[in-house]
C-alpha cells in the first residue's frame, strides 16, 4: 500500500490484538480426502447414536528404558542438563479406555504385533467385556487380527474402527499423553522396571479424565 512500517509496530499492533506465535496443530494430510473425510462423517454418526457407558478404545503404547522428562524446574536462563542412555530396549502398554476407567493394561518387552493382540484381547479384554460393549481400535496391522476380533466379538461385544488417519475420534490418545508423563517421570532404566511403571502409571487415570477426553473428541459430549 506504499505505506511505512516498521517491524516493532507490527508486533506492537499483534501484541494489542493479542496474536502470538502459537505452536501449529497437524494432521495426516490424506485426512483431506474425500474417502477420509465420508468415513470420519460416518463414524461420528454411529458414535452419536451409542450409549458412552457402552464404549471401549484399545490402543498400545510404546515406550522404552531411556525416557526421561523434557521439561524440569529451574531458574529462568539456565540450562538444565542430564543423561539417558545411548541404547535402550522398547517395552509396550496395551490399554483400554472406557467412561469407567482404564481395562486391562498388561505391558510386555518388545513390539506389538498380531499375535502379541489376539493374545492381549483373549486373555486381558474379552472377560472385562460384555454383550452390547463397542469395542473401537485403530487401523494399525496388528489390528487386523482375525483372532482378536473371535476373541471380542465371541462375548457378544461390537466392533467399530476407527477411520484412517483419526487419532483424534479416540480419547485413548490423550489417555497415552497422560501415561507417558508418568513414565517419563519414572525414568526406568531396565524392561522390568518399565513394565512395571506401565502397570502403575495407568492409575493416575480417573473417570473424569476419561469423560473429559470424550467431550474434547466431540463424542458422546452430551451425554451424563
Amino acid at each position: 500500500m506504499g505505506v511505512p512500517c516498521g517491524r516493532m509496530a507490527i508486533y506492537r499492533k499483534l501484541r494489542e490484538r493479542k496474536v502470538s506465535r502459537e505452536e501449529k496443530s497437524l494432521h495426516a494430510t490424506e485426512r483431506d480426502s474425500r474417502r477420509v473425510r465420508r468415513k470420519r462423517r460416518a463414524f461420528r454418526k454411529v458414535m452419536a447414536g451409542l450409549d458412552p457407558r457402552r464404549l471401549v478404545f484399545i490402543d498400545g503404547a510404546g515406550a522404552h528404558t531411556a525416557m526421561t522428562r523434557t521439561y524440569v524446574r529451574a531458574p529462568r536462563g539456565q540450562r538444565v542438563r542430564g543423561s539417558v542412555p545411548g541404547h535402550w530396549e522398547s517395552v509396550t502398554l496395551i490399554a483400554g479406555s472406557r467412561r469407567s476407567g482404564v481395562v486391562a493394561p498388561p505391558a510386555f518387552e518388545g513390539a506389538m504385533d498380531a499375535t502379541t493382540f489376539a493374545g492381549y484381547v483373549r486373555k486381558a479384554l474379552a472377560s472385562r467385556l460384555g454383550a452390547g460393549d463397542v469395542v473401537a481400535w485403530g487401523n494399525l496391522k496388528p489390528h487386523e487380527s482375525a483372532g482378536a476380533r473371535r476373541a471380542s466379538e465371541g462375548v457378544g461385544a461390537h466392533l467399530l474402527p476407527l477411520p484412517p488417519y483419526s487419532p483424534d475420534d479416540s480419547p485413548i490418545e490423550e489417555m497415552d499423553s497422560k501415561v507417558k508423563g508418568k513414565l517419563r517421570s519414572a525414568e526406568a532404566r531396565t524392561t522390568d522396571a518399565a513394565c512395571e511403571a506401565m502397570g502403575v502409571a495407568p492409575r493416575a487415570v480417573c473417570p473424569s479424565d476419561i469423560r473429559g477426553w470424550l467431550k474434547h473428541c466431540g463424542l458422546c459430549a452430551t451425554q451424563s
